[in-house]
């Protein structure tokens, strides 16, 4: 009962992170100018560049699988509760790896390719659950939400929303979306792909 209780808990939370973070971009940018000490360095590699198995490159090359060629480049995911750095990294068109570095810059982790068309964020658990947002490729546009969840040592996702949204997540997400105003059938109804397709999971 209790395990039942923090697992709903979990989705609840989640969901309120992205409905939250979803609404803080509707709001006036912060274009105050920021300042920090440099920690991670990468290169920019072709897609068919021999650096491609050097984690401290990142992909910039045009591809795809659109009538006009889409600019594929690597971009920061976000970080977490112990300042480790995410990377999204695309290897070929339409497939992507997602790379932690610590906050010192150095390489730590890399997880399997997952087909994407970009990635949006990550949001970091205290309890190590990796949430990630991704765009799909337009040709994959499935039941779900574009969400995976990961865990650090596991190359697989431990969660995949892509297909479906199980029922008592889809009612967590209705419940929490229903109180702040967001209608999900409406906004698929007018087409809206940053929302529909696309998902931004930042953590706090």
């Amino acid at each position: 009962m209790i395990r039942t209780v923090k697992a709903k808990l979990s989705i609840f939370l989640g969901f309120w992170v992205l409905v939250s973070t979803f609404l803080s971009f509707a709001g006036e940018p912060n274009l105050r100018p920021a300042s920090g000490k440099v920690v991670l360095r990468l290169r920019y590699r072709a897609e068919a560049s021999k650096l491609q198995k050097n984690p401290y490159t990142i992909g910039m090359f045009v591809g795809g699988e659109y009538e006009e060629p889409y600019e594929y480049f690597g971009t920061l995911m976000g970080t977490d509760w112990d300042g480790c750095i995410y990377i999204f990294d695309p290897i070929k068109s339409n497939l992507w790896v997602l790379k932690r570095f610590d906050r010192q810059g150095k390489f730590k982790e890399a997880w399997n390719p997952i087909r994407a068309r970009y990635g949006e964020s990550v949001a970091v658990t205290k309890d190590g659950y990796i949430w990630t947002g991704i765009r799909w490729v337009d040709a994959d546009r499935l039941k779900g939400f574009p969400i995976l969840v990961y865990r650090k040592g596991r190359k697989e996702p431990v969660i995949d929303w892509r297909k479906e949204l199980p029922r008592h997540v889809k009612e967590v997400r209705d419940k929490v979306s229903a109180k702040v105003g967001i209608d999900w059938e409406s906004f698929g109804r007018k087409g809206s792909h940053m929302l529909i397709h696309g998902i931004w999971p930042y953590s706090g």
